[in-house]
């Protein structure tokens, strides 16, 4: 038997300060997971808050959850959304107004092919109102500012791949005009509120670029991508990190400049997930090779964790001994890390939790003021002073002393950091805006 990792990538040796550990979750992450027997083909996840998500797949099958993904509920089978198409990809705007969209349909009966279905909800996925989006033969990701103005990344029926634009919530659609000729992973990137796609110059298709689409439908191509084909993925606004085939980079400026860090695995099916600026996961999943006469079937063992708790500078490894395939992609507005897997005729999520965030000693410990000149204040009920260090978001230490109620800020450039406190039990970092 021959145990591979499986990415889009090309298979490499991985690169960073990375220890190696065989266990099944890290100190700082709990794993767990929700198995969904003979309810697979779901392609999409969607968290509309903390406790309500959704999944949606083919001919109208959708579940929802209420508690966080603890529990799930089927409330539509075989097209009780209303539509025998292959729905791709759902947008909530909260937990009651939400979209979805796939791929064109054809009927039989009628001996007719409909263009890309396009579907709308105002009571939280009970019903759907429906309208079909001319000439587009498939929708793989929205992204929708409003209640009535979105995005969509469409394949169209004269095979191009092109960047559409409603303004009265999916009813009529009008094509961006773009460089971008082709969005790879074909999926938005969200950074924090910013919307951004990296994808195929229209010039040359070996040149790849990074956009961000404005709220005015107007592309920003002054973003700066680093060098080689990447992944991405941004935690706000400004803190980002790209993967190519063997270097990992970070970004702290919202894409102006790229720094080179060491960054594990990161493809375009992975999954990659940060608590906050410091906690981070990246999962993968662990095939091994097994061989049947002359035939090889690669068979899904376990999920590969990377895990850091200093901004990515450096990664622990684990492995879980969970079989279970990563299937898809990371939830827009999930609170922590789910996944959607499949495992034989077995489905369900996978939620990756810091630990480090639930703790009543940390809800009764805030900072002011934020953004902050001169001094931060500390407020607690903790009598006694507690060690505090003071990092910006590339790892540098700027200050680490005792401190009962405040800490000096005079010294530092305008910029993001975070107070690292050390308490009793608990580690905890606070972020925070120097002006």
């Amino acid at each position: 038997m021959q145990k591979i990792l499986f990415t889009l990538l090309t298979i490499q040796i991985l690169v960073g300060t990375i220890n190696s550990q065989n266990c099944n979750s890290s100190p700082n992450w709990r794993v767990t997971k929700e198995d969904i027997p003979n309810f697979l083909n779901q392609n999409d996840l969607f968290f509309a808050s903390e406790l309500v998500g959704y999944t949606t797949g083919v001919r109208g099958t959708m579940r929802k959850t209420i508690d966080g993904g603890k529990t799930w509920k089927i409330i539509h089978k075989v097209e009780g959304m209303g539509t025998k198409a292959n729905m791709k990809t759902l947008y909530f705007i909260d937990e009651k107004v939400g979209f979805a969209s796939g791929d064109a349909f054809y009927n039989t009966f009628e001996k007719i092919k409909y263009d890309a279905e396009f579907l709308r909800t105002s009571n939280g996925g009970l019903t759907w109102k429906k309208n079909f989006i001319d000439s587009v033969q498939s929708v793989y990701d929205l992204k929708f500012f409003d209640t009535q103005h979105g995005l969509a990344i469409c394949y169209t029926n004269n095979k191009t791949y092109q960047i559409a634009e409603t303004h009265d919530a999916g009813k009529s659609w009008t094509f961006l005009d773009t460089k971008i000729s082709r969005v790879e992973g074909l999926n938005f990137i969200l950074a924090g509120a910013r919307v951004l796609v990296y994808g195929e110059d229209k010039l040359d298709f070996r040149n790849k670029m990074l956009a961000e689409i404005k709220e005015n439908g107007t592309m920003d191509y002054s973003l700066t991508t680093p060098p080689g084909q990447c992944s991405f993925y941004f935690y706000n606004d400004n803190i980002g990190y790209a993967s190519t085939n063997d270097k990992g980079y970070k970004t702290i400026d919202g894409s102006i400049t790229w720094t080179e860090i060491d960054l594990p695995v990161a493809g375009p099916w992975s999954l990659v997930h940060f608590a906050d600026q410091n906690n981070g996961i990246i999962a993968n999943t662990i095939y091994e090779a097994e061989t049947f006469g002359w035939e090889t079937w690669w068979i899904p063992i376990g999920l590969e964790l990377f895990i850091t708790d200093d901004g990515a500078q450096t990664w622990d490894r684990y492995e879980t001994g969970e079989r279970c395939v990563i299937d898809w992609r990371i939830s827009h507005y999930a609170k922590h890390g789910e996944i959607h897997f499949y495992e034989g005729n077995h489905a369900g999520t996978i939620m990756f939790d810091s630990l480090n965030k639930v703790n009543e000693q940390v809800r009764k410990i805030s900072i002011y003021p934020n953004p902050v000149e001169d001094y931060l204040f500390l407020d607690t009920l903790s009598q006694d002073p507690i060690q505090a260090q003071i990092f910006n978001v590339i790892g540098q230490k700027f200050c680490d002393e005792k401190i009962s109620s405040k800490i000096s800020t005079r010294t530092l450039n305008p910029g993001y950091y975070f107070l690292r406190l050390f308490l009793p039990k608990k580690r905890i970092d606070i972020p925070f805006v120097k002006i």
